[in-house]
């Protein structure tokens, strides 16, 4: 969360809930009170952002600052969820719910986008991180953390993958990951959090 209560999701994710719906958090649900999806989002895909009120009652439930830097090309980001399980070579292979954390390094930066490759230790020693991995299938929304001195920031929200490299497998090495770059919407965040 980034605020009490405030969940930053991708509109892709956001817009299959509804109001009254419920959102697992920590192993509880807890149910939706606002969805309030990017109003660029249906016209231009790299504003795949959302926010999320939850009714948190009075669960204190931990919360992250935003990245507010625009530094972000070439930092390690750590990146968590709890989709589909695999490794580079295999792709995803199933889902057994369990939370994994992975990290990558920032290869490209646009207006709207935090863009990495998945590379293999074998091929691409000089590349790899020191636990090289990427999303799988059922981690859109997850985070990408920026860690300066020893606290995380969110940089990004998981999007997407490009396959082109991979003759379309997904979560294989060689994949492109886009996260949409949260630095870009700050202003759009903090206007929605004063205003709702």
């Amino acid at each position: 969360m980034i605020k009490n209560g405030w969940v930053l999701s991708a509109a892709h994710v956001a817009a299959d809930l509804g109001i009254g719906d419920s959102l697992l958090m920590k192993t509880k649900k807890f149910r939706i009170d606002q969805i309030h999806i990017h109003p660029e989002w249906k016209n231009n895909q790299a504003y795949d952002l959302a926010l999320i009120k939850i009714n948190t009652g009075d669960d204190s439930l931990p919360t992250v600052p935003l990245y507010r830097g625009r530094d972000e090309l070439h930092k390690i980001v750590v990146i968590a969820g709890n989709g589909a399980k695999g490794s580079g070579l295999s792709g995803p292979v199933g889902n057994d719910g369990q939370v994994r954390a992975a990290t990558n390094r920032v290869e490209e930066v646009t207006d709207y986008w935090l863009k990495w490759n998945f590379y293999n230790p074998d091929t691409d020693s000089n590349k790899v991180t020191d636990m090289e991995g990427i999303s799988g299938p059922g981690d859109s929304s997850g985070p990408a953390f920026i860690f300066i001195e020893g606290k995380g920031f969110l940089a990004g929200i998981s999007s997407g993958q490009s396959t082109r490299a991979t003759g379309g497998k997904e979560g294989v090495y060689g994949v492109r990951e886009y996260y949409v770059r949260v630095s870009s919407y700050v202003d759009w965040i903090t206007a929605m959090l004063s205003n709702n």
